[in-house]
């Protein structure tokens, strides 16, 4: 059973059009609201520091990541997110491109925060599997499940924390009919420290993949 634990830092713009969204895991418990919508647009690069192996992607450039979150209802959203396209470049300099695989998600607030309590919500999401295995390595031609509980709590007014946990079903792309039952846990810490600006701390842990 394999462990992952990454801490991650960064400081982010927000506003009406948030260009960032796809670099945070770790979710409010909060919705939008109804009739509100956070629209996002990015540009990710990956790269694995350590030797990969002949026909695995070296990096990885995600081009017009994309998300879209609409409140559908007070407590409620509809979430789609899109990893875009995918250019890969793998040890012998070669490259590939494939299209990047796409996420449907609701999210449900149950709890409202208080002064004793926090918000206490739940996401579900269904990653479909648009990209491909074979050719590139950039996908897994498998549809994976994930389910989180999340907890959010706001401190001074403007300084949040974020609890998530997460249980996955992920497929196996070797392997026809098997799949890996996967635990995790995000935490994050949200200040702003200017009128349009945040700076965001993250952990991220999962167990079983």
């Amino acid at each position: 059973m394999n462990h992952k634990l990454f801490a991650i830092g960064l400081v982010v713009s927000t506003g009406t059009m948030l260009a960032q969204q796809p670099t945070m895991h770790t979710e409010s418990a909060l919705t939008l609201g109804k009739g509100k919508v956070q629209a996002g647009l990015a540009v990710e690069y990956l790269r694995k520091n350590s030797p990969t192996l002949p026909d695995f992607p070296q990096s990885v450039l995600r081009m017009f990541v994309m998300g879209w979150h609409h409140g559908v209802a007070e407590n409620v959203n509809f979430d789609l997110d899109w990893l875009g396209g995918l250019t890969a470049s793998f040890p012998n300099g070669s490259r590939g491109f494939d299209w990047g695989d796409l996420s449907v998600s609701t999210k449900i607030t149950f709890l409202r925060e208080s002064d004793d309590f926090p918000a206490i919500g739940i996401r579900t999401s269904v990653k479909l599997p648009n990209s491909s295995y074979a050719e590139n390595r950039l996908g897994s031609n498998k549809t994976d499940f994930h389910s989180y509980l999340l907890l959010s709590k706001h401190f001074f007014d403007d300084i949040e924390t974020r609890l998530n946990l997460r249980f996955s079903i992920v497929g196996d792309p070797q392997d026809v009919g098997v799949q890996d039952d996967v635990f995790g846990f995000n935490a994050a810490l949200v200040a702003p420290i200017a009128a349009e600006t945040r700076v965001f701390f993250e952990l991220v842990a999962f167990s079983g993949y």
